[in-house]
């Protein structure tokens, strides 16, 4: 901490009504808007300087206005933090480099012209071509050094990316040379070009990217070791690659045989079976370095997690199912909000930040509940081609920093098979290197199943059993948590697919049933089909499932009448007693009026039974009258029919 930036944060706090300090960070409450909440967060920042954050999202230049200061007074006094001796191959001193914080580079006595400069630790060169090893050309000192406390030679231009110099290629004729280039785009511009202009004049010349993290420094602090980089092509066009110039590598993993590092995995599974329950287990796992669910330990140990949920809330949801599950919560990286105050999380947008939290805790797993909810708005999920380039840099960031990521998806309806169950395209689960589902044992509604779709890095790994309880006994409304099965299940995807269809038809039905009970138990005198399924489109129910259970709980009456000498019938649903509901016999039907023999019989067959006595008409007493049925229960002659005669109210 220095001094200047102490007395920043003094500063600020003197002006501001501060509500609580939580080591060295605050809260306040904000001056550039009404603020009731104390919204205003500030503290001490990494390098030294004063930070500060409105979670209203006000402009940090309106807040340090309203108390007399400007963007200026937050930064600390420039310190230098390395110094970097640059060399010729004799030893000789040329020039020092001083690194400062805020960031920023300067040459003492000064950057000598551009023709008598030489690469940083030139005077490793002479003992590299004594003995044959190779050179590594990196970006930037703290690179080189690093490599350097690792045995290696390594050597790196003044200035960074796009400035190599002819010189260079010189100094390294001859030389078995491997190029690292960082893991962003004026990185591998760079890399490729020092590349091309070594190609004949150094012995040998590849192009490696890092496996994790952004630069070789990454790799190396997160324990990963130079044969594990990644080769690169040199020319941008189609990234060609000779096969017999691939370094082969075995896959490594962060859950072994389930979830492999540097790739993405899915999840899929319809809402409420338990997924996000789930992942919440895996997280506190990986926190604490506790045994898996097969019985495996996490090779790593405790590891930090990141987890980004759009459907639960961090307090009420998220924290206490970690607890209950035994996370170590100060491992546990919830992102609540993206880069734009305010605003959720992007992939799109939000990517390059969340490598950065990525790679400045070490983390090992990304968890993404649910993936759809943090795409593009303008991505068409139908479309493989826009998909596939949505998903493309997340799983190079999985690759660059070793991380395992695991997103949810949710089921679609009509599925017939497990691999093309997911909502959206197929791209989702062809995008990801593991694809699992998650639903309902077939034989066990209380245990859900977690079973392998597809795995492109290895066998497909034993399905797993567990179950979705309460994390204290008698209290329903304790936090939930995973209990797991002790051995694994003899059981495909797609025997969970079926058998949860299965589940969901018979749930259906059950609904649409008590539905129709309630429906037509509000309309006694009955309801036309149309009417019916029209009701029953707004409340989810097909009108397939409505069919299937309509004879369960109601029967079809007609209503005939003669109009002009034509025979015309309306049908109408009417609910069934409890007692013909339960499955007891119907009394007999009454024996209907000759007047109705023409009536022509519809595929449900004419039923009569509520119909009135045949008789003279209700009105004038003339003959013929023919019975109408629900909702009129009258007779009328044709003078006087219910549908057309409007001189009483029947």
């Amino acid at each position: 901490m220095t001094a200047a930036g102490q007395s920043t944060i003094e500063t600020i706090a003197q002006r501001l009504t501060v509500t609580r300090w939580r080591g060295r960070v605050a809260d306040a409450k904000c001056p550039a808007h009404d603020d009731g909440r104390a919204s205003l967060t500030f503290g001490l920042g990494d390098n030294g300087g004063a930070v500060l954050h409105c979670h209203a999202g006000c402009d940090p230049r309106d807040i340090l206005s309203a108390i007399g200061m400007t963007l200026s007074d937050l930064s600390p006094e420039p310190h230098v933090v390395a110094s970097y001796d640059y060399r010729n191959e004799a030893g000789e001193l040329l020039w020092h480099v001083d690194r400062y914080e805020p960031k920023d580079f300067r040459c003492r006595p000064g950057l000598p012209a551009a023709g008598f400069r030489r690469l940083y630790r030139s005077e490793w060169l002479p003992l590299a071509r004594e003995r044959g090893a190779l050179v590594y050309i990196v970006e930037g000192e703290k690179d080189a050094d690093n490599l350097a406390k690792a045995g290696e030679v390594a050597v790196c231009g003044v200035g960074g990316a796009g400035s190599w110099l002819p010189q260079y290629t010189q100094q390294l004729a001859g030389l078995d040379v491997v190029v690292v280039a960082d893991a962003d785009e004026p990185g591998e511009a760079h890399a490729r070009s020092v590349t091309r202009s070594l190609d004949g004049v150094a012995a040998n010349v590849s192009l490696v990217s890092p496996s994790f993290g952004k630069d070789v420094s990454d790799q190396l602090a997160a324990g990963y070791g130079l044969n594990t980089m990644v080769p690169l092509s040199v020319e941008e066009t189609l990234g060609v690659l000779r096969a017999d110039r691939v370094r082969e590598r075995e896959v490594s993993w962060l859950w072994d045989g389930y979830l492999p590092l540097g790739k993405m995995a899915i999840v899929e599974g319809d809402p409420g079976d338990g997924k996000s329950v789930m992942t919440c287990d895996l997280a506190a796992r990986f926190s604490t370095g506790a045994p898996l669910p097969d019985g495996s330990k996490p090779p790593f140990g405790p590891t930090d997690v990141v987890m980004i949920s759009a459907e639960d809330d961090p307090e009420d949801t998220i924290r206490p199912r970690l607890r209950v599950a035994g996370a170590d919560l100060k491992r546990i990286h919830l992102v609540v909000e993206g880069t734009r105050p305010g605003s959720p999380f992007d992939l799109s947008r939000d990517l390059p930040a969340l490598e950065d939290l990525v790679t400045a805790n070490q983390v090992k797993l990304v968890v993404i509940d649910p993936l759809m909810a943090f795409m593009p708005a303008t991505l068409n999920a139908y479309s493989d081609h826009e998909v596939r380039r949505a998903l493309h840099p997340m799983s190079r960031m999985a690759a660059r920093n070793g991380t395992s990521i695991l997103v949810v998806r949710h089921l679609t309806k009509g599925r017939t098979k497990a691999i093309t169950a997911g909502g959206g395209s197929i791209a989702f689960i062809g995008a990801a290197r593991v694809g699992y589902l998650v639903g309902p044992h077939p034989d066990d509604e209380s245990k859900r199943v977690l079973t392998c779709v597809k795995i492109n890095v290895g066998v497909k790994p034993a399905a797993l059993g567990y179950r979705v309880v309460g994390s204290e006994a008698g209290n329903d409304h304790s936090p939930p948590k995973v209990t797991w099965d002790h051995d694994p299940l003899e059981m495909t995807a797609q025997d969970v697919l079926d058998g949860t269809d299965a589940m969901d038809e018979r749930d259906a039905k059950a609904m649409a049933k008590d539905w129709l009970i309630e429906l037509l138990s509000a309309n006694h005198s009955g309801m036309k089909w149309q009417d019916i399924t029209r009701a029953g489109k707004r409340e989810d129910h097909s009108e397939a499932t409505l069919r299937r259970v309509r004879r369960q709980v109601a029967k079809l009456v007609h209503n005939p009448m003669t109009i002009e000498g034509t025979v015309r019938t309306g049908a109408y649903w009417v609910l069934l007693t409890a007692a013909q509901r339960d499955g007891q016999p119907e009394p007999p039907a009454r024996t209907p009026s000759p007047t109705l023999a023409a009536v022509p019989e519809l595929d449900d067959g004419p039923e009569f039974s509520d119909l009135p006595e045949p008789g003279p008409c209700d009105l004038c007493g003339g003959e013929p009258a023919v019975p109408f049925g629900p909702p009129h229960n009258c007779r009328r002659c044709f003078a006087h029919s219910p549908l057309t005669y409007r001189g009483d109210v029947s």
